[in-house]
């Protein structure tokens, strides 16, 4: 096999592994944020309503009896929107390091197969002319 036909295979064979890998990853953001956005922002849109009157005054009159005011609620200190992009970006990152080394250890392989290969090739040629 030709040194071009080899490189060409293994640049291949890089490349279908890292769409391997990435591949299921953007499928799965692509299902998660097309099936929970959707139905989170619905939930949000609609409030809940009661069916008829008498209903809401019995809801209204036990959540009086039952309700109790606190002062000083427990106050969220981190925005989760800011979170989620952090998350978002540090996993990106990580696939993206991946990627890079992948490519940088598949960079090294061929220069070893194509040393070997030479080294090969100069043993053959000295063996011959013996």
């Amino acid at each position: 096999m030709s040194a071009g036909i080899a490189r060409l295979l293994s640049a291949g064979l890089c490349a279908f592994r890292t769409v391997a890998l990435v591949a299921p990853l953007a499928l799965g953001c692509a299902v998660l944020s097309s099936s929970w956005v959707p139905a989170v922002a619905q939930a949000q849109e609609e409030p809940l309503a009661a069916t008829d009157d008498s209903a809401a005054e019995d809801a209204a009159s036990a959540r009086s009896e039952s309700f109790r005011a606190v002062e000083g609620g427990v106050q969220e200190d981190i925005a989760g929107g800011p979170l989620m992009l952090a998350v978002y970006v540090i996993t990106w990152l990580g696939v993206f390091l991946y990627v890079v080394r992948l490519v940088l250890l598949q960079q090294r392989t061929l220069a070893d197969v194509q040393r070997l290969s030479s080294q090969l090739q100069q043993a053959e040629g000295g063996r011959g002319e013996s």
